[in-house]
């Protein structure tokens, strides 16, 4: 049973990670109707899932992507959070 317990203590020390960032993809699409202090929310909960940043995804042409983002922008700038784009979303056309 010792050498059990040592095993899987072992092995919790070789599987540790240190994550230098972590973000979650965010589909601006799906936020049409955020106002800054709802992006704020969503930040406030992402950063205490120690989450250090959103990419942000969104359709071309999409109604609302222009709001969106310049909301995400402020309530990120608020807050000390980070944003980046992702370019691999595909909705709408290229």
């Amino acid at each position: 049973m010792l050498l059990y317990l040592l095993a899987v203590a072992l092995l919790g020390r070789v599987c540790h990670i240190h994550a230098k960032a972590v973000f979650a993809h965010f589909m601006v699409s799906n936020a049409v109707n955020y106002s800054v202090s709802d992006w704020e929310d969503d930040i406030k909960l992402a950063a205490s899932s120690h989450i250090t940043a959103f990419t942000l995804n969104m359709a071309y042409n999409q109604d609302g992507n222009a709001e969106g983002v310049a909301d995400a922008f402020i309530a990120a700038a608020n807050q000390g959070f980070q944003l980046f784009f992702s370019f691999n979303y595909a909705g709408n056309g290229a």
